[in-house]
């Protein structure tokens, strides 16, 4: 029986690491999706620079409560280019909506600290969760007394993106963003959201990407979509049962034996099998090997530190 604190702990969904891990993982697909020109120009065999720290140590942040992870997400990325140079891309990822500090002046702000910290001036790329109505978005402009000054930024507003062009899209990303759209929409829906579950988890068997990908994009569309029905979660391995008796989802046997692990997870205080413990430790490793964080590792299958930090040393 979970105790008041798991269950807010388990209802509190990690924006924050959700959407940094998504990044991580595609980040070529985000530049695609969003910067085709950048994307262009990028030495897509390289891997970029996360510069986290440096971020955090840059920007002014005018209080606790304004630097809210359920508020925004921001990352600065080194991208490295075909010419031998390398690009900043500033990604500022606003969840909340319409609350907060004005967004453009944000981004001209976030411009003007990490020029003065790099001497370098940002590719600057907002990603809008919800509308703001009482905002210009994707410009800044000011003017006082002969002074002017006018900056642009991309922008990308997921919840004004067609379905319908997502779901058709190649981009393994699109699904991502549709299940981010879908699950900002029914939060609290469960019956809603394991209906897009299911959708997605089909419709991935029909697309020509590499099992990799589509186990991964399977993955973060379960952790945006965050089915918290045990019932429903029961009823999705029966679903999966006869998606894997249909042979055309290679991924399937992995997805399966994710859920498993979760559904075994949960019969911890019971006592576990050793099967049933090394399906977990095995389930904790493929997660290891994507780049989920290790939070996110211990909530899912329930094992203990020392057994997530024995995979991490192994």
């Amino acid at each position: 029986m979970e105790t008041i604190e798991q269950e807010a702990k388990r209802d509190c969904f990690d924006y924050d690491g959700f959407w940094k891990d998504l990044i991580k993982r595609f980040w070529r697909e985000l530049l695609r999706r969003c910067l085709p020109a950048l994307y262009a120009d990028a030495d897509l065999s390289k891997e970029p620079r996360f510069l986290d720290t440096e971020l955090r140590d840059t920007l002014f942040t005018p209080g606790a409560e304004e630097h809210n992870a359920a508020k925004f997400v921001d990352q600065l990325i080194e991208i490295p280019l075909k010419n031998g140079a390398s690009h900043l891309v500033l990604l500022h990822i606003e969840i909340q909506g319409p609350g907060g500090e004005d967004i453009s002046f944000r981004m001209v702000s976030y411009c003007c600290l990490i020029f003065s910290h790099y001497r370098r001036e940002p590719v600057a790329l907002a990603i809008l969760t919800s509308p703001r109505p009482n905002e210009k978005i994707g410009v800044y402009e000011s003017s006082r007394y002969g002074t002017s000054l006018v900056y642009c930024y991309n922008r990308f507003e997921l919840y004004a993106q067609d379905d319908e062009e997502l779901l058709r899209g190649d981009n393994p990303l699109d699904l991502v963003f549709y299940a981010a759209k879908k699950a900002a929409l029914c939060k609290d829906e469960e019956q809603q959201k394991f209906r897009y579950l299911l959708q997605l988890t089909r419709l991935l068997a029909e697309k020509g990407w590499s099992a990799e990908d589509r186990r991964d994009i399977l993955l973060f569309i379960e952790r945006i979509i965050n089915l918290r029905s045990r019932e429903l979660h029961q009823q999705y391995m029966t679903e999966l049962t006869e998606m894997k008796g249909e042979g055309n989802m290679a991924y399937v046997s992995f997805i399966e034996e994710y859920f498993r692990g979760m559904g075994k997870a949960e019969g911890k205080a019971e006592g576990k099998t050793e099967g049933a413990r090394q399906a977990l430790m095995d389930t904790a490793k493929r997660m290891l090997d994507k780049g989920m964080s290790s939070q996110d590792i211990l909530e899912y299958t329930h094992l203990s530190f020392d057994d997530l930090k024995a995979l991490q040393n192994g």
